[in-house]
């Protein structure tokens, strides 16, 4: 018997806790975006996600709380405009930066704690696009113990 279009959607996302990324498994395209064929047409994850658990978005954009491109937890999406889009980006300032030996990040504990376990199975360049971050982010995530994460404690 074929599996529904939820039930293989579903299938290929690691589904965590309701607060966490739930990250996409499957094919990413090249802006790290993960993306479903359905019906013969590749469209976006997380607006498959959205859709899924809410309906349509009537001409909104499906918008990322988490700033995790490969996120499709229906508590980190919301619909928005693309000026919605950019002012959020710009407001939570995505830039990493290291103040006073503490290196603060966008990344939520979950993702810097992934990050540190991929460390030896794949390339900084690997995990980097992933993120859609620098490599050299990667390597700072690697060689650093204090890290802010982007709820505000140590990860």
């Amino acid at each position: 018997m074929k599996a529904s279009t939820k039930e293989r959607f579903w299938s290929k996302v690691d589904i965590r806790g309701p607060e966490d990324c739930w990250n996409w498994l499957a094919y990413t395209s090249e802006k790290g975006y993960g993306s479903i064929k359905i019906d013969g047409k590749a469209l976006r994850a997380s607006i498959v996600a959205w859709e899924l658990t809410n309906g349509f978005r009537l001409g909104k954009q499906v918008l990322h709380k988490c700033d995790n491109k490969r996120c499709v937890n229906p508590n980190h999406l919301y619909l928005g405009t693309a000026a919605d889009n950019i002012h959020d980006r710009e407001k939570r300032n995505p830039v990493s930066r290291e103040l006073s030996g503490v290196t603060h990040t966008k990344f939520c504990a979950y993702e810097i704690h992934e990050i540190r376990r991929l460390r030896g199975k794949s390339s900084q360049r690997d995990i980097a696009k992933i993120y859609n971050v620098a490599h050299s982010t990667i390597g700072l995530i690697w060689r650093s113990d204090k890290f802010l994460c982007k709820e505000g404690y140590y990860a």
